[in-house]
């Protein structure tokens, strides 16, 4: 259920999120033995936790969604990146405008899409149009994680 990965996709920052709950989650689902479920989130326990991303607002996941569905562990994901032909040629200025956002101005990534705006377009269009699947983490520390509510 938890995204907790750090992760860096080539053109994004590295971020690092925990367990949701400290692990709670992961363990309800756990002790469930992973049956897929959809539940809803309004006055409901899962609801009221907090949303990892925004903790500073209070705001909780009952305020951005309706329901959640639990399909599988977190330690059986795989990270799967790109679409095929999801950038065309009409994108791609649209595109690089984006990531300069993105990327601050000033920021080491900024100052190369203006170096060489060409080659960062191509670069752009290569790494959103190719599908790659890959391993999200060693997810030993995340299991002993949640798993300390098993106890």
């Amino acid at each position: 259920m938890s995204f907790s990965i750090k992760v860096h996709f080539g053109y994004f920052c590295h971020q690092e999120i925990g367990l949701i709950a400290d692990g709670m989650w992961d363990a309800a689902f756990e002790l469930s033995k992973h049956r897929p479920v959809g539940f809803d989130l309004h006055n409901a326990p899962f609801g009221v936790t907090k949303y990892y991303s925004n903790l500073e607002q209070n705001i909780r996941y009952s305020d951005i969604a309706d329901g959640l569905i639990f399909y599988k562990p977190f330690y059986q994901f795989a990270a799967t990146i790109g679409i095929p032909n999801v950038v065309d040629d009409d994108f791609l200025d649209e595109l690089l405008n984006r990531s300069i956002i993105v990327s601050d101005e000033g920021s080491k990534r900024t100052i190369k899409y203006l170096k060489s705006p060409e080659n960062s377009k191509k670069n752009l269009k290569e790494y959103y149009n190719n599908v790659r699947t890959f391993d999200c983490e060693n997810y030993r520390p995340m299991k002993s994680e949640f798993k300390k509510w098993l106890k």
